[in-house]
């Protein structure tokens, strides 16, 4: 039986404000990314799903690597997250990509 779709947010350590500080992922059982939603420092987020994105956010064009290899780079802090928060998420940035065009 395959593995359901799984959510992850990876928080990036880094100093570039042009840069996401969150990634959260929404993934099919091989990695694969079904949407994607960046959160920067600043507060706004962007989404993308199969359909495009917002911003520069797209989703990848490999599959994503299996957590345990995301930690390995110090700059990621990779967890597994539940489809609620990931929701959460999503939603914020819908209204977020509408608020910052505005």
């Amino acid at each position: 039986m395959a593995k359901a779709n799984h959510y992850i947010r990876v928080r990036w350590i880094h100093e570039y404000e042009e840069l996401p500080v969150e990634l959260y992922s929404e993934l099919d059982s091989q990695g694969w990314e079904l949407r994607k939603v960046e959160v920067f420092a600043d507060g706004r987020s962007q989404a993308a799903d199969a359909y495009g994105g917002a911003g520069d956010t797209r989703l990848g064009e490999e599959p994503v690597l299996p957590i345990d290899e995301i930690a390995l780079d110090p700059q990621f802090k990779p967890e597994f997250v539940d489809r609620r928060e990931f929701e959460h998420a999503w939603r914020c940035a819908r209204r977020s990509v509408a608020r910052w065009a505005s």
